[in-house]
């Protein structure tokens, strides 16, 4: 059975090739910006879902389809991509010596079944304290401008003292979630 990934992350298609699996790379079109809730891990659940019915009505024959969304929860609110230099100064000065989550979200639709199996991983970080001219220098690289949170996985650790949980959560595909997941809907 074909095996698709809803989304174009390298991090994420690396992930996949390390696990020896073949698949192809299709991704969602879902306008994250058009979902709206205030829960971190509903609208982060509500998304991945929506990738995959997204690429799963899309990918044509038998397919295993796999969503994700990750993303950065400070205080209880989303914290998305910085809007500007200044927006990601102000972002990571509030993480300093702070703890936030990062959640990643999975859905696998197995589209000759219509089999769903949806989960979640919550990683909490504790962020190392951080000099004001480290967080200028870290956003003049221009990398706070790639994702959600104001950092890249490549940053992480720098920027966390101590992790509780998935590391490959981080990164943005929890592998030990993940991995049973497939295994169940690759055998039906």
């Amino acid at each position: 059975m074909r095996v698709v990934l809803a989304s174009k992350s390298p991090r994420r298609k690396l992930f996949l090739e390390m696990l020896g699996l073949e698949f192809e790379v299709i991704p969602s079109r879902v306008d994250e910006s058009s979902v709206e809730e205030s829960d971190p891990v509903r609208l982060t659940r509500r998304l991945a879902r929506l990738k995959a019915e997204d690429v799963a009505r899309r990918a044509g024959g038998d397919a295993v389809v796999i969503g994700a969304d990750t993303l950065v929860s400070f205080e209880g609110r989303v914290i998305g991509k910085a809007r500007d230099k200044g927006d990601a100064i102000r972002i990571l000065k509030g993480y300093s010596g702070r703890e936030h989550e990062q959640i990643t979200a999975l859905c696998i639709i197995n589209t000759r079944t219509g089999k769903v199996l949806e989960g979640h991983e919550v990683t909490r970080g504790l962020c190392r304290e951080m000099s004001d001219e480290e967080i200028k220098a870290y956003v003049e690289t221009g990398e706070p401008m790639e994702g959600a949170g104001a950092y890249t996985p490549r940053f992480h650790t720098r920027l966390f003292e101590s992790i509780e949980g998935s590391w490959t959560n981080i990164v943005g595909l929890p592998m030990e979630k993940l991995v049973p997941m497939l295994g169940e809907v690759l055998t039906e």
